[in-house]
């Protein structure tokens, strides 16, 4: 994934932001990961079954009313086809 992924997710993140969370939500970091999944002889695409399947875990951090700082951490997994 490249950085126009990582700016593209944090302009989506900003962008759908409910007014509410303005100033109090804030998105900390974006990885990517890589799951490895397994061979399925059943699986409807048949031989040609992905192999792997990307998945993007955002992590952001919300100040309550009283200064503190809750850690919020989501996981999105793409399929691939």
């Amino acid at each position: 994934m490249t950085m126009t992924t990582r700016n593209s997710l944090r302009n989506q993140f900003n962008e759908n932001m409910p007014p509410m969370l303005a100033g109090r939500l804030s998105l900390k970091s974006i990885s990517f990961k890589i799951k490895r999944l397994q061979s399925d002889e059943h699986h409807w695409l048949g031989k040609n079954q992905p192999l792997i399947q990307p998945i993007i875990v955002c992590q952001a951090e919300l100040s309550d009313y009283q200064d503190g700082v809750i850690t919020i951490c989501h996981s999105l997994e793409y399929v691939l086809q």
